[in-house]
């Protein structure tokens, strides 16, 4: 059964990933003054990367399944 819902709430994950990379581009040399992050900003910057590759992974997931899915009626 296709539900609406499920194809917008895979573009949103898709988009929020796309934005967390961008503002972790923005956002990165502000939190290097911090003197506990400046000194794992390797770590840091690996977790907000796994982050938007598991939230794009599943808005592409969503989407897909979406597409796949048939038609009622």
């Amino acid at each position: 059964m296709k539900n609406p819902l499920q194809l917008v709430y895979g573009i949103a994950l898709v988009l929020v990933g796309v934005g967390v990379v961008v503002q972790m581009h923005q956002q990165l040399p502000h939190l290097a003054r911090f003197e506990s992050l400046a000194n794992s900003a390797w770590y840091t910057r690996f977790c907000f990367y796994l982050m938007s590759v598991i939230l794009v992974g599943g808005g592409i997931k969503k989407i897909i399944g979406y597409l796949k899915s048939p038609k009622v009626g």
